[in-house]
């Protein structure tokens, strides 16, 4: 069913939102127990009077679809919750364990936000999430032993393309989601993902705004270190993707991107003399972070030379937010979504399988990450966050 009003239909505008919000219900998009949107949005949403929303939800609670609270707002009968199932998500992962001795500290921010937002969802949206472990590494019939395990679950969400075997098999017969990187999801799989280009733009216009001119980026790829497996090559790739792509928004808004402030280094220099020699001959304006384990060596090499962020030069990246939490200046940085993305994730599981929706059905925008603006790229002001 689209969720758009027919204006010209004979069918009176309250009971078409009407029918719009109570599937919203049974599909979980609205779970048990949780408040349903205020009227205000409901009538933005649909462009529609606050009169013929109200319509619609006094018809709703004549149903015993919601429980109006006076003071509080509208919320969805938690009847729902005992009549409708259970919803069964896993989600595997291939690290041994979930620590900093597995991954680097951003790898597990990023993850540990996934594993919070699957967490906080299963509780919203009343489904059993359970973690599961599987070797990367397995043999063929160790893979066919887990298929048999995991089928036991309604739904099933990777968090990379780590198991792709594994992930393809078990698409074949349920819904299987997986945290995508910039390359897109395999065929059958359920992409969860942010706007990726928006974020790297974003970063750019923040540079324009902030009255610079001469832009420079920090990365690591070595393309040429045939010790790295095929993964790892792959995502050194993506971020040489990501340092031009942000460079070229940057021209696009007029600022200078001259190659003598393109810091690019490999496995075999060190990166923290590399960057304060870097820095000794050419101090851009503004600074991206490709990667952002380089934030920390960024900082320590300007304190060494004296250069002050935030002033002399700018600095932003890409991130969880939680790495640099008490970095001072504080980082600007577009933060990835990792929690909200999660959370989407064991919403739209619930409605596939206890709401009979399909794929289609299923809203596929990219959510937008938000600008996180800190000291780094500005003087004497309190640090804001900027939804765009």
């Amino acid at each position: 069913m689209p969720e758009v009003l027919d204006k010209e239909s004979p069918v009176a505008l309250p009971l078409q939102l009407k029918r719009i919000l109570q599937r919203r219900i049974e599909t979980a998009y609205y779970a048990p127990g949780r408040k349903i949107d205020s009227v205000r949005k409901i009538s933005a949403e649909f462009k529609v009077s606050s009169l013929t929303v109200q319509r619609a939800l006094k018809q709703l609670e004549s149903d015993g679809f919601v429980v109006s609270v006076p003071a509080s707002g509208i919320f969805v009968n938690d009847q729902f919750a005992k009549e409708r199932k259970t919803a069964k998500i896993a989600f595997v992962f291939p690290e041994a364990a979930i620590s900093r001795e597995i991954l680097d500290p951003e790898g597990w921010a990023l993850n540990s936000e996934i594993y919070r937002g699957l967490l906080y969802g299963g509780e919203k949206y009343g489904a059993q999430t359970d973690f599961i472990y599987v070797d990367k590494d397995m043999e063929v019939l160790r893979m066919l032993s887990q298929v048999k395990k995991l089928r036991k679950y309604d739904a099933v969400v990777f968090a990379g393309k780590q198991l792709s075997e594994l992930q393809l098999e078990l698409a074949r017969e349920k819904p299987v989601f997986q945290f995508s990187d910039d390359v897109p999801a395999g065929t059958g799989l359920i992409e969860a993902n942010y706007d990726r280009r928006h974020a790297v733009e974003t970063l750019a216009g923040h540079a324009a705004e902030c009255g610079c001119r001469k832009i420079g980026t920090v990365s690591y790829f070595d393309l040429t270190d045939v010790r790295n497996p095929k993964s790892e090559m792959e995502e050194k790739r993506n971020f040489r993707d990501r340092a031009r792509l942000f460079l070229q928004y940057c021209r696009r808004y007029g600022l200078e991107t001259p190659d003598e402030l393109q810091f690019e280094f490999c496995s075999g220099e060190n990166p923290d003399l590399a960057l304060r020699n870097a820095l000794k001959l050419h101090v851009p304006d503004f600074i991206f972070c490709n990667q952002t384990y380089f934030v920390m060596n960024l900082y320590e090499a300007c304190s060494e030379l004296g250069i002050q962020i935030g002033t002399e030069l700018k600095v932003a990246a890409i991130a969880s937010g939680m790495t640099f939490q008490g970095l001072i200046p504080s980082l600007t940085h577009v933060r990835v979504p990792m929690f909200e993305l999660a959370m989407d994730v064991v919403r739209d599981a619930c409605r596939l399988v206890c709401g009979g929706v399909s794929v289609s059905d299923l809203k596929q925008e990219k959510r937008l990450a938000p600008l996180i603006v800190g000291k780094s790229t500005m003087k004497n002001t309190v640090t804001q966050e900027k939804l765009l």
